[in-house]
């Protein structure tokens, strides 16, 4: 492997925070401090992981918002449920014109 064991660790410290998993945040905390990852290092590692969430939710939340803003026609098919509207994309339904989705 190109990168060392230390990186990868500190490498995966970051991705952990960014995924919001803090049993693995924990779990390469211990081992990138195993490997000799000093403070300065871990605390890059989860600054560059807060940073890398906070772009990622805000991205998710301009979209969410975007969707609950306008009118938004789902593709037909889209609900399982069958039925359900016209499907023009004003609120009435989702499209599917009463046929079952695949399962």
């Amino acid at each position: 492997m190109a990168l060392e064991e230390k990186v990868r660790e500190l490498i995966a410290v970051g991705a952990s925070i960014a995924a919001n998993n803090p049993p693995e945040v924990k779990y390469h905390i211990i081992r990138a401090r195993e490997l000799g990852a000093d403070d300065a290092a871990l605390n890059d590692a989860v600054d560059i992981g807060k940073q890398v969430r906070r772009g990622a939710a805000s991205k998710t939340d301009a979209f969410a918002l975007s969707l609950a803003t306008t009118p938004v026609q789902r593709e037909r098919g889209g609900c399982r449920k069958g039925g359900g509207g016209r499907g023009n994309g004003q609120g009435d339904g989702c499209g599917c014109n009463g046929q079952k989705a695949e399962q």
